[in-house]
């Protein structure tokens, strides 16, 4: 990646140029906005930029940061219908909509959440709910390239990361069934 996308640095410079004590009185705007530009943004991933590769998301567009700007204005609670009627119809029908489209059956369903970190924790927590009558300890079983949120979630599920395995992969990155198993 190009310099100007992936800086080289350590925690302790981005550290050293923000204020470590702790306020005892607040910042104005435009002091705000001087930390943003000065001690954010150089010190950041620039994943917006063309040459970014690094990461799955897509570079941020003017009409999604609208978006999100009148989401945030919105600030609806989606925990259940009541707290926010509209928001909830929206994402129950979006989610139809991608039923539909993948041809699941009329009972799937499913909720649209942060990224692929939440998913697995989600997916996850839908799978030991599922198993939660069966005896005995819950496993998962993973390619050694899986992402490092499973272990996570498998932490925070009470499943642990000592329930997991990591299976091997060809030279292709495919799971290879024949490998041994080994712990997280």
């Amino acid at each position: 990646m190009l310099a100007g996308v992936y800086r080289h640095m350590f925690s302790r410079r981005i550290r050293n140029r923000l204020d470590a004590a702790l306020p005892t009185k607040g910042t104005d705007f435009d002091g705000l906005l001087k930390v943003f530009r000065e001690d954010i943004i150089p010190f950041s991933r620039q994943n917006a930029h063309p040459r970014m590769f690094g990461y799955v998301q897509s570079p941020g567009t003017p009409l999604a940061a609208f978006a999100d700007l009148l989401a945030s204005i919105l600030n609806a609670n989606l925990t259940v219908w009541r707290s926010a009627p509209a928001p909830v119809d929206l994402e129950r029908l979006t989610i139809d909509w991608i039923r539909q489209i993948l041809g699941f059956n009329a009972r799937a369903g499913g909720l649209f959440v942060s990224g692929g970190s939440m998913a697995n924790l989600a997916a996850i927590a839908a799978a030991r709910q599922t198993k939660e009558d069966s005896s005995g300890r819950l496993r998962i079983y993973a390619s050694r390239e899986t992402h490092f949120s499973v272990a996570k979630a498998a932490a925070l599920l009470g499943i642990g990361r000592e329930n997991m395995r990591l299976i091997g992969v060809d030279e292709r990155f495919k799971i290879r069934v024949d490998s041994t198993i080994c712990d997280a």
